[in-house]
């Protein structure tokens, strides 16, 4: 069911792409969108190279994000935060670290909000937000399964 919910938020990041112009986030979202299918898709002794596409792309979108000229800073906040939010928990978790990774999703959640409250303009970006924000809610949600067990 999980990968069923990442899967659609995959359909709408690629329908969002089609929509944009900038070809720099067409490229991330095609990326974080193929890292992912290969996540989903692959048989388990590739998973992991998918998870490094994954994180590799991901901190692209962070270097968008400090680096893009034609978003004002609040706008730039947004997605660099998300993504780093979002590179930190599948770097954590990829090297086993011991913490409290969920509020890392939490984070990425509450990043989410605050663009949504505060209307952050972010029309273009909003296929790899959308993949941020499901991301978390699928790590919280397979954390809150697990723990009903």
């Amino acid at each position: 069911m999980l990968k069923i919910l990442f899967g659609l938020s995959l359909v709408f990041a690629i329908y969002r792409m089609t929509k944009v112009k900038n070809l720099a986030v067409m490229i991330l979202t095609s990326g974080l969108v193929i890292a992912a299918l290969w996540v989903l898709v692959a048989p388990d002794e590739f998973v992991d190279y998918g998870k490094h596409l994954y994180m590799i792309f991901v901190g692209a979108v962070v270097i968008y994000g400090v680096f893009s000229k034609q978003k004002n800073p609040e706008q730039r906040l947004v997605i660099s935060l998300s993504a780093l939010a979002t590179i930190t928990y599948w770097v954590w978790v990829s090297n086993h670290w011991h913490g409290n990774t969920l509020l890392l999703a939490v984070l990425i959640l509450l990043i989410g909000a605050y663009a949504l409250i505060r209307r952050v303009r972010l029309r273009n970006e909003l296929g790899i937000l959308l993949i941020f924000m499901v991301d978390a809610s699928v790590i919280l949600l397979e954390a809150w399964l697990k723990s009903r067990v």
